[in-house]
């Protein structure tokens, strides 16, 4: 925006300094006429008096009559002597104006040497600056003491508060004084600041935007609101610098900027009162309330009453130990009661500030930040009734409402209420009233004579306030002051409909029905209404549209704004008037450029931006979508241009629509689409890309082959359909992608879910050119370690290979295969082959090896019932026994037991014996007497066997006592037998239980007695018989 022209009107009357500035802006095709008001040296609150531009003549029009409002109230500019009208109230009340004379005298005999009797210097100094006696000042310079720190302090703080420039030369003079505290010096520092003339206020602001860190010197100087919104939070939240005093100097330098303060207030409002955080805030909250910038105030007030105390004093903590804390119990209700002491003063002085610095600490809070559930306390009274002997009990409850722990707040709306009453640091319910009961219709608040009088904060409340107990006393102050309408305007009424509290927007409802005139639409009212949460705010909106329909509709400013609605339900509206409304073509063009231009000209930065966007545009795709094919393909650049992905998404919505030919659109129209991180955009980008001719897509084979590898899922299901398309019409195009594809399955993922994706692609868009992937090549698929590499293979091995294109072998592995489908198909060749399974049985027989349950119990089913004793060998069934697994150990003595034969058993006693499994050589020793008994050679050849039985502790029980027995019998019959057994006995004797080397020597016992030759490492004595006499 450009200024067009400027006024500052003034406004000075009892305790009121008021400042109103008036702007003419020139905004795009129109001007607009803003405003600013408040307390001089206060930040200022803003508005405007044209929502949207208007032309030049017209603003001039409404510049000219708010500057005539203004001066008939009594404003003046800079040099202008002030107007006096016979209807001005009364400068002061006689009691304040008593008591200004009084302490004025006070100051004057104090000039003079006189000492006040009952009342401190500086008290008197400070009540001074507060009740705002400008005449004082000359006084308080002259009695100032900068020895005394409460003095000086108090003069500065009062001069800050009444003084004018004529003070500066004793401030500047009391600056170059280096012994007076910090705290002093900085109040003299802001005192200055606010005292002087507009070059030296900003070589002072200069100076202080300098000391900042550099981050914060670069956004204020700017006024980059979103990068100095950035610098705070990472400073405060994320860094946690050690010292936090440029804080100070930001509150200095953004107060008078109504856009970069609104940052300052809602970060200093998450602030938590901790060390090196609360002093800081602590200087700005004096300096606020001697500035009277009561918007900060209120905020650090809210603050106050909600932080708890970081920790309680106690008697023995020392002042280093005090210092290193910060906000303690005793301090948070000492500043919270001040609070409450101030707006008691300033209410019992009937001053205006009262009404200022309560609605500014009202407006500092907000249901959805703020609001507390209300609960309660218990009391319990127990009593003994000795003539009954029976005990009993009362409970008395305290009922605690929302809002119950913020003191400032509740005095405000509830000082004069029968509901609640103060206890300690809460408000209480007074019973019978309980948190939920029916809401009294009489007014509550403190000070309602000066709320009567307040239309402007009233009004403020009722637009801008988040808490519904602050609308339903704004609108108890209203019902009870019927003047109050006579002042609203239509701004007013707007902000009222689309304010926080239903009770509220029914008041703007109403007021915009009496102020409504169908003769003579009110265009801004009816948008409002539109946009406005009340259903039958909108209802009433249409209805009055209706009446005047093609002359509105025919506006295209009005229907511009109205795409500017923020409701879903008021563009529902707005997209079902326009499909029944015919515009022209040169009506929607301007509409279109129009809108385009607003939404590349807003804030993109939250959720809500992001949704508020894609409504506005989606809105006009759907309802001005026939025009917008022949729109310049310039605006759509400039469209690609902005940062915001959204625009871009937007932009590809229009060339979804546009007369061009996809194939005929810039390259990097594509291109940024599909490179877009919104994946909207790149949906379109692969929509359009979709829309091209097939032999040109066939060109850009890499394009989607990088696609279909995206590691977006929206990019890979966008693109399928093309890729099923071109499949279709050319076989080689499908084969060609296959072929590129299935190895990928092989390695590593590049993304999580990759081997997913293509898998889904190759089973669905892909799965008619599968058919060209080689037998080896699935194999390797179904022995690859990874599932999804096992999947396709499953789906090749059922589509592409038969039972006679694989070897037993490779059933065989097949069998041992992860997936279910994968071992059915081997079993059922298993099943319609059994010929040549027994041809190659060596191979088939491994099948029971699997890690797999189901297939071997397959596998065992199989061979029982196919394989005959025929198909049977040693060899065979000693393999089965080979097994580790014990499930295929008990099959394979199931076999050999069904299809012994008697040639056999030496073999199998001899091979069986070297197995390490104890349930096979127990097996074995039923072998023992049959086939070894008497042959020495075949006992030689069974020692190891024998020597390992026998050794195993805590198993083998069964074996061994066969064995043992075996060699006991045959020792006894041969003497060559005996040696080998006396041998096996001596060496097992030595490592074996006490219990089974008792039987070793029996055994050697027997031999020796048997066969005295055979040589033993043990002694045999005789002994004799004791008998006992």
């Amino acid at each position: 925006m450009k200024l067009v022209n400027q006024l500052k009107l003034y406004f000075q009357e009892g305790t009121s300094d008021k400042v109103y500035e008036i702007d003419l802006c020139e905004s795009g095709d129109g001007f607009l006429v803003n405003f600013r008001y408040g307390r001089r040296g206060a930040a200022l609150k803003e508005g405007t008096k044209t929502v949207f531009p208007v032309p030049l003549a017209e603003a001039q029009k409404v510049f000219a009559a708010l500057e005539n409002e203004k001066r008939k109230k009594g404003y003046v500019a800079a040099g202008e002597a002030p107007i006096i009208t016979a209807s001005a109230p009364a400068t002061t009340k006689t009691g304040t104006d008593k008591r200004k004379k009084a302490i004025v005298k006070l100051l004057k005999a104090a000039a003079a040497g006189e000492e006040a009797e009952h009342w401190q210097l500086s008290r008197i100094i400070w009540r001074a600056g507060d009740l705002k006696i400008k005449e004082a000042i000359p006084y308080i310079i002259q009695v100032a003491d900068a020895s005394d720190a409460a003095n000086i302090y108090s003069a500065v703080w009062a001069i800050a508060r009444c003084g004018t420039s004529d003070a500066l030369g004793f401030l500047q003079n009391l600056q170059q004084n280096k012994a007076l505290p910090d705290h002093v010096k900085h109040v003299v520092f802001e005192a200055i600041l606010k005292l002087s003339n507009d070059k030296d206020k900003e070589m002072l602001l200069n100076n202080v935007l300098e000391s900042l860190p550099r981050p914060f010197r670069s956004s204020i100087a700017k006024k980059d609101v979103k990068q100095f919104k950035r610098d705070l939070h990472e400073f405060l939240f994320e860094l946690k610098t050690a010292s936090n005093e440029y804080l100070v100097g930001i509150y200095q330098l953004t107060r008078n900027d109504i856009a970069l303060h609104a940052v300052f207030l809602d970060v200093l409002s998450q602030i938590k009162f901790e060390h090196n955080y609360f002093k800081y805030v602590r200087k700005i909250f004096k300096v606020s309330e001697m500035l009277q910038d009561y918007s900060t105030y209120g905020v650090i007030a809210r603050q106050i009453d909600k932080q708890p105390a970081t920790y309680r004093v106690s008697y023995w903590m020392t002042p280093e130990q005090k210092q290193q804390q910060a906000f303690s119990n005793k301090t948070k209700s000492y500043l919270s009661s001040r609070i409450v002491r101030q707006l008691r003063k300033y209410g019992q002085a009937n001053e205006s500030s009262y009404v200022e610095l309560a609605s500014q600490i009202l407006l500092a809070f907000r249901d959805d930040q703020d609001l507390t559930p209300p609960y309660y306390t218990s009391q319990y009274t127990y009593n003994y009734n000795p003539e009954t002997r029976s005990h009993s009990s009362a409970e008395k409850k305290t009922h605690f409402d929302s809002y119950s722990r913020y003191n400032a707040f509740n005095y405000i709306l509830f000082k004069n209420s029968a509901r609640y009453r103060q206890v300690d640091d809460h408000f209480v319910c007074v019973p019978p009233y309980e948190p939920g009961n029916a809401i009294p219709m009489v007014r509550e608040e403190a000070f309602p004579h000066l709320w009567n009088d307040a239309f402007d904060e009233v009004v403020e409340l009722l637009s801008f306030s988040k808490v519904n107990w602050v609308h339903d006393f704004a609108l108890k102050v209203w019902n009870a002051n019927a003047t109050f309408e006579a002042q609203i305007e239509t701004l007013h009424i707007i902000r009222f409909l689309h304010a926080h509290a239903t009770g509220t927007q029914q008041l703007g409802l109403s007021l915009a029905r009496k102020k409504y005139n169908t003769s003579q639409p009110d265009t801004l009212l009816l948008m409002a209404m539109l946009d406005s949460n009340l259903e039958e705010a909108r209802t009433q909106a249409s209805e009055w549209i209706t009446i005047s329909r093609s002359t509105l509709l025919a506006d295209t400013t009005f229907v511009t704004q109205l795409f500017k609605m923020r409701k879903v339900e008021a563009h529902a509206w707005l997209r079902s008037t326009l499909a029944t409304h015919a515009l022209t073509q040169t009506q929607a063009e301007v509409i279109i450029a129009s809108v385009i231009a607003y939404l590349m000209s807003i804030e993109h930065d939250t959720e809500e931006d992001r949704r508020y966007l894609n409504q506005v545009a989606d809105t006009v795709i759907i309802s001005l979508g026939e025009f917008i094919k022949n729109i310049s393909l310039d605006v759509i650049r400039d469209l690609f241009k902005h940062q915001s992905s959204d625009l871009h998404t937007f932009a590809g919505k229009i060339l979804m629509k546009h007369a061009i030919k996809p194939e005929d659109l810039p390259e990097d129209f594509l291109n940024i689409l599909l490179a877009s991180n919104n994946p909207n955009s790149r949906s379109l980008g692969i929509s359009l890309l979709g829309n091209f001719p097939d032999q040109l897509l066939l060109t850009k084979k890499d394009i989607l082959v990088s696609f279909c590898l995206s590691p977006l899922a929206d990019v890979r299901n966008a693109v399928k359909p093309i890729i099923m398309r071109l499949t279709k019409a050319y076989p080689d195009f499908g084969k060609a992608l296959v072929e590129l594809f299935v190895p990928a399955f092989l390695i590593k993922e590049s993304y999580e879910g990759a081997h997913d994706d293509l898998l889904s692609l190759l089973s669905h868009e892909l799965e008619s050119s599968l058919h060209i992937i080689p037998k080896e090549k699935t194999l390797v698929l179904l022995n690859s370690r990874y599932r999804t590499s096992q999947v396709i293979g499953s789906i090749l091995l059922k589509k592409t290979i038969t039972t006679d294109d694989l070897s037993v072998m490779e059933l065989v592995k097949l069998g041992n295969n992860p997936i279910q489908d994968v071992r059915n198909f081997t079993w059922s060749a298993f099943q319609r082959n059994p010929e040549k399974i027994k041809a190659a049985k060596a191979e088939a027989i491994r099948i029971t090896d699997t890690d797999w349950d189901d297939t071997r119990i397959f596998a065992f089913d199989f061979f029982r019932n196919t394989f005959t004793v025929s198909d049977w060998d040693t060899e065979l069934l000693i393999s089965l026994c080979d097994s580790t697994r014990e499930d295929v150990q008990d099959f394979a003595r199931e076999m050999i037991t069904k299809f012994f034969a008697a040639n056999q058993g030496a073999e199998y006693l001899l091979k069986l014996s070297q197995h390490p499994s104890s349930k096979v050589q127990l097996f074995a020793t039923a072998y023992l007497d049959e086939y070894a008994s008497g042959k020495l050679e075949v006992m030689t050849s069974l020692k190891l066997y024998f020597i390992t039985l026998l050794s195993q502790v805590n198993k083998g029980k069964v074996a061994k006592a066969r064995v043992m027995d075996f060699l006991r019998k045959e020792s006894l019959k041969s003497e060559d037998v005996a040696h080998l057994a006396a041998e096996i006995f001596t060496r097992v004797s030595v490592s074996i239980a006490i219990t089974e080397r008792a039987e070793c020597i029996a055994a050697l016992r027997d031999i020796k007695k048997k066969f005295p030759a055979v040589q033993t490492l043990m002694a045999v004595k005789e002994f004799n018989d004791y008998v006992r006499n």
